[in-house]
């Protein structure tokens, strides 16, 4: 999956299926994903279900499509993903540039343009 996202610019959305303002940032999050489809940026969601069953279900709900192995679900209680990127609550979303270079560990979310505004600014980099 790394390399899949080697000189891009990555946006991680971490989110759960019993999490009501994940839910609702996902279509922001989509939207945002087929904006800049073309435009050399990673789009990597992790979902912190701790039920393969839940997850399906739930990506159904959203109407995620996986795309490149871009949708991970990864169990909260033995991840060290939770601790390296200090989640302590979800939706959360962290940034990186092409370069690997860590944007923000707290970006703002989908429904913020401000988001929207980053990403411009970091794909024209």
């Amino acid at each position: 999956m790394l390399l899949k996202t080697k000189g891009k610019v990555v946006l991680i959305d971490f989110w759960a299926t019993y999490c009501g303002p994940c839910l609702f940032e996902m279509p922001f999050s989509q939207t945002i994903e087929k904006e800049f489809w073309d435009k050399n940026i990673a789009f990597v969601y992790v979902s912190l279900d701790a039920s393969k069953t839940s997850w399906e279900a739930g990506m159904k709900v959203v109407n995620i499509k996986s795309r490149l192995n871009s949708y991970l679900r990864i169990s909260p209680l033995n991840s060290g993903l939770i601790e390296f990127y200090k989640t302590k609550y979800i939706p959360k979303y962290v940034l990186y540039k092409r370069s690997g270079q860590l944007v923000n560990i707290d970006a703002p979310r989908p429904s913020n343009p401000s988001l929207k505004n980053l990403l411009i600014k970091l794909t024209n980099e």
